[in-house]
């Protein structure tokens, strides 16, 4: 299987057979395509043996589409103009979300939306899993949002509605406000105007009140709290590494390495450890991959890297288990071990610690160990690492992501 590709439409078979069932949808399907080729467009799509298994086009929007109702919040938003893939049972969906939201993040842009038909409910139902909302219509077409909460939320009605022109000018003393349902709507339930603006404008704070991390790491994704949790270093050797982590292969690796299975496109990652230390993980915890030093390098400074940022969901013992069975079955989706290898390490209980995590940032720069040493001083085995905030977020700027995100 060849990695993800970034390919322009010009370069892709207009005539795929995988191309069929949207022209069946969409009767201009050939039109739109060939006026995307025609003005340089681009799409994400991954081949096995030659063949097309997906495709998804990703248009930033910065003038509002008037035939959604009611009409969206009116900022920069990314479009999920077209997003199919084979049914493979491989959760390449989650991937290719996660790809979607990589995607407004490095343009600073944190709002998205896609239209989809009722009988795209498996479409439907694993973008709600990942905290999309019906929010509207578009013709015969739902439409979903998903708003990703950063730092750089607008916190108080006066921000918001200066954008609205449906809002009437509001009083001085609604400037420091917060948009909260719970909170403000309730003691400000008598004010003529501001009750004007909040039905003028209902669907707008409707939607706002998704902007709230909530305690399901999955809805939230990909944003993640550093406020009041943990960070952490885990090491992982280069082998298992990027099978798991597909997103975060080095540039030197090839990617032949990559396959389309679960383990490697699950947003989910279950990480099977001895090390007696990770029983301190609690769910919330932040936790930085750090890929370790390859067999053949001379020197781990530069070989072993820092990659990628995961939020742990659950810690578990492996005797917490009750049966073999349950063991493999909550491991097998999200890690690189075979079946045979997850049954050894049942009954040998070698790797007790068992750890779930969501994969939400893959670092745009990789940090060495070299670098790793200077914010770190002292550190004997780099297995497991404990970070203050102040050496965390060293980390993070080193990796040079958009760390709006990381709410604080």
């Amino acid at each position: 299987m060849s990695d993800i590709k970034y390919k322009k439409f010009a370069e892709i078979n207009l005539q795929d057979p995988f191309f069929d069932n949207l022209r069946m949808d969409y009767p201009e399907f050939d039109t739109w395509y060939q006026k995307k080729a025609m003005a340089g467009e681009s799409a994400y799509v991954l081949y096995e043996e030659n063949k097309l298994v997906c495709f998804v086009y990703l248009k930033i929007e910065d003038s509002l589409d008037t035939n959604i109702i009611p009409p969206l919040y009116p900022t920069r938003w990314v479009k999920i103009g077209t997003f199919k893939i084979e049914a493979r049972r491989t959760k390449l969906g989650q991937r290719l979300i996660k790809r979607a939201f990589d995607f407004a993040i490095s343009h600073n842009i944190f709002d998205l939306y896609v239209t989809a038909y009722d009988k795209h409910a498996v479409l439907i139902d694993i973008l709600k899993h990942y905290g999309f909302v019906e929010y509207g219509n578009k013709g015969g077409e739902k439409v979903l949002v998903k708003h990703i909460i950063s730092n750089n939320d607008l916190p108080t009605f006066s921000e918001v509605c200066e954008k609205l022109e449906q809002c009437p000018p509001m009083p001085q003393e609604f400037n420091n406000l917060q948009i909260s349902r719970r909170n403000t709507l309730k003691r400000y339930s008598q004010d003529i105007k501001f009750q004007q603006c909040v039905e003028n404008c209902k669907h707008f704070f409707s939607f706002y009140e998704t902007l709230k991390l909530s305690g399901n790491l999955s809805l939230n994704f990909p944003t993640l709290s550093a406020r009041n949790n943990r960070k952490y270093i885990l090491g992982i050797y280069p082998e298992y590494h990027t099978r798991m982590f597909s997103d975060s292969k080095l540039h030197t690796e090839s990617t032949s390495i990559l396959c389309d299975i679960s383990e490697s496109n699950s947003i989910h990652k279950v990480y099977i450890s001895a090390i007696a230390d990770t029983q301190l993980l609690q769910k919330g915890d932040i936790v930085i991959i750090y890929r370790t030093k390859d067999d053949n390098a001379q020197s781990a400074n530069y070989s072993s890297v820092a990659t990628s940022l995961c939020v742990v969901e659950e810690y578990r013992y492996i005797s917490s288990f009750y049966c073999e069975d349950d063991f493999i079955k909550y491991c097998k989706p999200h890690n690189v071990f075979s079946i045979e290898e997850l049954q050894s390490f049942y009954k040998t209980k070698r790797y007790p610690y068992i750890i779930k995590m969501t994969y939400n940032i893959a670092f745009k720069r990789r940090v060495v160990l070299d670098k790793l040493r200077t914010i770190i001083p002292n550190v004997s085995y780099w297995g497991f690492v404990s970070l203050d905030d102040q050496q965390f977020y060293q980390i993070i700027q080193e990796a040079g992501i958009n760390d709006s995100i990381i709410v604080h």
